[in-house]
Parts: C-alpha cells; sequence; structure tokens
C-alpha cells in the first residue's frame, strides 16, 4: 500500500531457522514472487499439504509450519509475497489506497471482503456456530423459525412496484414502514418468540466481515418494517465505545492543538479582511452547538474566550479525579510551580523504580505478583508503585498545564496567550494535554462510534429501494 509519498509499504521477514527448511522456504519464495495474493495463497496451501503428509518433529519444522500458516493467511487477505535483492518482503494489501487515488470505491470494498472471507467461512463452520443457527432456523416449542422474519424479494419487489404507482405521501407507510427497537438482553420477538439478541446475532453472521463481539458498552438495534405481516428485519445497527485516538475526528471536532492552530489562524485572517467569513454552518467548534452560536461573526476574541473557559474547565476536572494525597498539598495544585512538578517527576521515577524491584524479586523467588481487583482493594492498590507513579506523571502534566496557561495570561487575555501558546513547543504540549483531558471526558461518557449498520437482504438490493427505506427513516410525512 502506497504511503502518502507514493512508495509502497513493505514489511520484511527473517526465518529463525536454517538448514532443510530454510532451503524449501527460499525454493517457495522464488517460485511465486511474480505471482497474484491467490495463486501465492495455493502454493503456500500446497506446500502445507506436504509438511503435514510428512514426519516432521523438530524445532525448526514447527518454526517452518508456523511461518507458512501466517504466509497462508495473509495471502488470502491479499498480503503478496516478493523477494527484491534476496530478501523475503511482504507487500501490503491496497486497501486504503482507493479514495485517496481516485479508484473504484466498490472494487477496494470487494477486495476486503474477499480478504475476510476464509475466517468468515471458518467462523460460520464451527460447532457452535452451527447448532446456533440450526437452533434459530428450526427452533423447539411455540418459537417460529426467524426466517419468518425475513422478507421475500420478489414481494418486496411487488410492493416498491406498488409504491412507485402512487402519488399520496400518506400511502407509504402501507408498503414500507420501518421503525427502530432497541434490542435488550431479556426482550423477545412479538412474531417468532425468539431473543431479539439471538435475532441480532443470527443477521450480524450474514455481514462479510467476521462477527466479534465488542467489548465496552454496547446498544444494539433492529430497523423493522412494521408494513411487512411480521414486521421483518431491514438491517441491524449497534453503537459502542469510541475510539480514543482518532486523527480526522479529533480535528474536525476541535480535540488537536493542529485544529486550533489552524482555526485560530484562520478567525485571524477573516478579521484582517483576508479570508471571507464563514457560514456558521462550516465552523469547527471545540464543544456543543451552543459553542458553534457563539462563533457566528467569527471574533478572535470571542473564540479564545470559548476555548480558554474550556481549557481551564478540562484541567480543573481532570484534577478533581486525581488522588493527590501524599503527592501535593491543595495549595501546591492551587498554585504550583516547577519545584513540585520537579518532585512529581522524580516520585514517578522512584516508584517506578520500586515497581521494577518488586517485580525481580518476585521472579527470582519464583513468585507470581497478585494483583487485586476486588472493590475494597481499590484504595490499597492506588498506594502501589504503579499507580503512585500514573497518579504523579498524571499530576505533573496537569499542573505543568496550569502553569503553561498561567504564565500566558489565558484567563486574563486569550486570545493573545493562544497566540502564544501556540508559538512554543512548552505551550502546545500544554495545549495537548488539556484537550486530552477534555476529550477524554466526552468519549467516556457523551459519544459512542457506530459499529455496525447495514441493510437486510432483499433490503440492501437496488438504488431504488435503499431510497425509499432512507426516505420512510426520515421523513416525517411517513409516520
Amino acid at each position: 500500500m502506497p504511503d502518502r509519498l507514493g512508495t509502497p509499504r513493505m514489511d520484511s521477514i527473517v526465518p529463525t531457522f536454517g538448514g532443510y527448511y530454510l532451503e524449501r522456504l527460499l525454493s517457495l519464495v522464488q517460485s511465486i514472487h511474480n505471482s497474484g495474493p491467490s495463486q501465492q495463497s495455493s502454493a503456500v496451501g500446497d506446500e502445507l499439504h506436504w509438511f503435514d503428509s510428512g514426519d516432521h518433529s523438530s524445532l525448526d519444522a514447527k518454526k517452518y509450519k508456523g511461518l507458512l500458516l501466517v504466509l497462508r493467511d495473509i495471502t488470502r487477505q491479499g498480503w503478496q509475497i516478493t523477494y527484491p535483492q534476496k530478501r523475503i518482503m511482504l507487500l501490503r494489501p491496497e486497501h486504503t489506497q482507493g479514495r485517496r487515488s481516485g479508484g473504484d470505491v466498490n472494487q477496494t470494498k470487494e477486495r476486503i471482503r474477499a480478504g475476510f472471507q476464509a475466517e468468515r467461512l471458518a467462523q460460520l463452520n464451527l460447532p457452535s456456530t452451527v447448532r446456533f443457527i440450526q437452533r434459530m432456523e428450526n427452533p423447539s416449542g411455540r418459537k417460529r423459525p426467524v426466517t419468518d422474519l425475513l422478507e421475500k424479494g420478489d414481494q418486496l419487489a411487488t410492493r416498491l412496484r406498488t409504491l412507485a404507482l402512487s402519488s399520496a405521501c400518506s400511502d407509504v407507510a402501507q408498503y414500507i414502514d420501518p421503525y427502530l427497537q432497541l434490542v435488550t438482553p431479556t426482550a423477545k420477538d412479538t412474531f417468532t418468540g425468539q431473543r431479539l439478541t439471538d435475532i441480532w446475532r443470527y443477521l450480524r453472521y450474514s455481514w462479510a466481515i467476521p462477527y466479534q463481539s465488542t467489548p465496552g458498552r454496547n446498544m444494539f438495534y433492529l430497523v423493522r418494517d412494521a408494513a411487512h405481516r411480521s414486521h421483518a428485519v431491514m438491517g441491524i445497527a449497534a453503537l459502542g465505545n469510541c475510539v480514543a485516538q482518532l486523527s480526522d475526528r479529533d480535528r474536525q471536532i476541535g480535540w488537536s492543538v493542529d485544529a486550533i492552530d489552524e482555526t485560530f489562524t484562520r478567525l485571524l485572517r477573516e478579521q484582517d479582511g483576508l479570508l471571507p467569513r464563514r457560514r456558521y454552518e462550516d465552523t469547527t467548534a471545540n464543544d456543543t452547538e451552543s459553542a458553534y452560536k457563539t462563533h457566528r461573526g467569527s471574533p478572535v476574541a470571542q473564540y479564545s474566550r470559548q476555548l480558554a473557559d474550556l481549557l481551564e474547565s478540562a484541567l480543573d476536572r481532570e484534577l478533581s479525579e486525581i488522588d493527590c494525597s501524599r503527592l501535593a498539598t491543595a495549595k501546591e495544585c492551587e498554585s504550583p510551580t516547577g519545584g513540585v512538578i520537579a518532585r512529581l517527576l522524580q516520585k514517578a521515577a522512584d516508584s517506578e523504580y520500586t515497581r521494577r524491584e518488586h517485580l525481580r524479586a518476585a521472579s527470582a523467588a519464583g513468585r507470581a505478583v497478585e494483583r487485586e481487583s476486588s472493590y475494597s482493594s481499590i484504595r490499597v492498590a492506588t498506594r502501589s508503585p504503579l499507580f503512585v507513579r500514573k497518579r504523579a506523571k498524571a499530576l505533573a502534566d496537569v499542573l505543568f498545564a496550569k502553569i503553561a496557561f498561567r504564565d500566558a495570561g489565558l484567563c486574563s487575555q486569550p486570545a493573545e496567550a493562544i497566540r502564544a501558546l501556540l508559538g512554543s513547543d512548552a505551550g502546545r504540549k500544554a495545549l495537548r494535554i488539556a484537550l486530552h483531558a477534555n476529550k477524554k471526558a466526552k468519549v467516556g461518557t457523551n459519544m459512542m462510534d457506530i459499529i455496525v449498520c447495514g441493510a437486510i437482504p432483499p433490503y440492501n438490493q437496488g438504488r431504488r429501494a435503499l431510497w425509499v427505506i432512507w426516505a420512510g427513516a426520515a421523513s416525517p410525512c411517513l409516520r
């Protein structure tokens, strides 16, 4: 995959075995390095078949098989084995090149789907998955098969053709009427008696990407069609924990120093008449919709004041969540100095040294390091060298930012302070600390990512059908 400079991204392989098996590996690589990924995957599979048919019990043999298994899996996902200058290299697939280079996005998606195909089929063939699917399609007792919730393509086509002949907006809901249904752990479907969680899981197996549960907060939804006799499932969706680090998102919201620099520079140029004033819809802010409205007209002073208040409140909130006992006094936290920060950093270094010594002593004595996870042990754990290091480092960062903001005069002259902070490495570090504190609070409580979203056949076929679905979900006249 080309990087930003257009250079293909490659990774090298250095075998840790030698002799006969290294000779076979080099011979295999030389014979396939000009072939495509599918041909290479087939050749590696043939080599694995040869290996499994013989008696290979040495350590080098096991290493060789392990490497063959890795090569088979990655070539199935589009990686390519090359042999330039007698070095074994792996060329990454061009999955992310399409949008940037103007390539066909649909072809890129097909390559990604093909890369997941082997893992998906392996998952579907697991005995537990097979039993689950059979139970859903052939339930016992009074339950109805999950297939009762799947619309037939010809029947949907008939409904859509009839709808196309109707000119009245009020008639649409008679033919297609989508609504969202929240999936809860104990809720059951009215029509089949099946658990909603099982229905969602069953339909998720139809995805091209293998099904994997995600840790943390999750909210699952079914999109149902009330116009169908059994309220057929039109699609599924899920919300999950936000990714903590996402550069494009952070830049768009304003959670990065570069985003602040860009916005602040643009506002200065607008104020000087070097750029036209941007409309409210195009303005990037840091927090809420009210912050956007505050920026109408984009005066530098208003933006700087709002940003200063946001940064100061983020640091105060972060400071309130740190256990400062045995680290710094309340007065030191209120009016920090460079000496306090130096002492905290030394405390963090000493605690890390103590932690490593404890680990070495436990290892030398053959003892496992005990880790308490009960609620009663939380206070004890925060006094351990590991958590003392973390608390001291976190407190040092917050106080460093507070000193930088105080010295720059962020409260009294925010515009001049932001300009000064953006112009120095220490100032940008302070901004980064405060922005991280602000983002951490919001990502952890106020935001969720869309981790699954898509239509179920036959609702995913045809642009006209998709247009009707989205119109039904969005138009007030249809509800």
